[in-house]
């Protein structure tokens, strides 16, 4: 089984090793969020918003966030949930109504959220699935399970504009995993 960390760790490294032309074009705005990016280029769904902060604070930590806790760490609005790394890399979640009310700040890089959430950011345009050049499932088969058929027919079928890295990450890859795929994919 491995760690969040690690995943979302390999998920940033390959990112950056993307050497070739082609690709250097298609990731040159990530950690620019001030300049070309309007929409995520990666977007990682988890199960539980639990899950969903143990991620967001991996990745903090990944783009040079400081962990050490002190009795001011969540003091204000400006948390690990929303924030610009120290790398240029901005980060936003939507864990809940209220943060699924205000949507994904402009200019989000990675966006973190859970299946019950995923429609609204598809729907409102937050997130363009035709846009994103990564796509996580953590803990994919209850991921995949807890996702709505059309949001899996976006973000898996749909046209897009780049080439994609997608990731299943789950204790246990198997074939139900490709079941659940196949049966959210019927009727296209």
């Amino acid at each position: 089984e491995e760690d969040v960390g690690d995943v979302t760790d390999d998920l940033l490294s390959r990112i950056a090793r993307q050497n070739s032309p082609d690709m250097k074009g298609r990731v040159a705005s990530l950690g620019k969020s001030g300049g070309g990016v309007s929409k995520p280029l990666a977007l990682i769904v988890v199960p539980t918003r639990e899950l969903g902060v143990q991620t967001a604070m991996g990745l903090y930590e990944l783009v040079g966030g400081n962990t050490a806790r002190t009795g001011r760490m969540f003091s204000s609005a400006k948390n690990m949930l929303k924030y610009k790394g120290p790398k240029g890399v901005k980060i936003g979640c939507v864990f809940d109504e209220i943060e699924s009310t205000q949507g994904l700040k402009l200019q989000t890089d990675i966006a973190i959220t859970t299946p019950k959430y995923l429609s609204k950011l598809l729907d409102e345009t937050d997130v363009d699935a035709s846009k994103l050049r990564v796509v996580v499932f953590d803990e994919a088969d209850l991921g995949l399970e807890l996702t709505k058929s059309e949001d899996v027919q976006s973000l898996f079928y749909s046209r897009r504009t780049a080439s994609r890295l997608t990731y299943l990450v789950g204790a246990s890859v198997n074939n139900g995993m490709t079941d659940i795929l196949a049966e959210k994919s019927k009727g296209m």
